[in-house]
């Protein structure tokens, strides 16, 4: 599941990222945008092993670092990018089913509204899709 709004420059990451790969992966890919909480239906419903979620992260890291960030932390620190929180979509995720969940966080360069993907984000987004795409089977 790729959340992002690709309006905001390097916000869009894990959204731009999902549409790269839905036709690409034998899996279920999702692009959440900016409501993943809207998305808690279908994916209790596919129940699935394993879910990856791609965001835009503030990390306080160099543009483009990558981090896996455990669920918790997320929801305690509020490393998303966006207004609101992931807390709760982790909670009633976790309440109906128990995936690995995996959430794989790129630190942005810059949100601003109209602009492009920065460069630093641009080379991890190439990074993780070929890393996801050599992992994950492919349609």
């Amino acid at each position: 599941m790729g959340i992002g709004n690709k309006l905001r420059a390097d916000d869009g990451v894990g959204s731009a990222l999902a549409n790269r790969l839905k036709s690409r992966l034998n899996a279920t890919v999702i692009d959440a945008e900016e409501v993943p909480e809207n998305y808690l239906g279908p994916i209790i419903a596919d129940n699935p092993e394993v879910l990856i979620i791609l965001d835009a992260a503030s990390m306080d890291a160099p543009p483009g670092s990558l981090a896996i960030i455990e669920t918790d932390n997320i929801a305690s620190s509020g490393l998303s990018t966006h207004s609101a929180s992931l807390e709760l979509f982790f909670l009633v995720l976790q309440s109906e089913i128990q995936p690995d969940t995996f959430i794989l966080g790129i630190q942005p360069q810059t949100m601003e509204f109209g602009a492009p993907m920065s460069e630093p984000v641009r080379k991890a987004f190439v990074q993780i899709e070929q890393a996801l795409l050599n992992i994950l089977p492919k349609a």
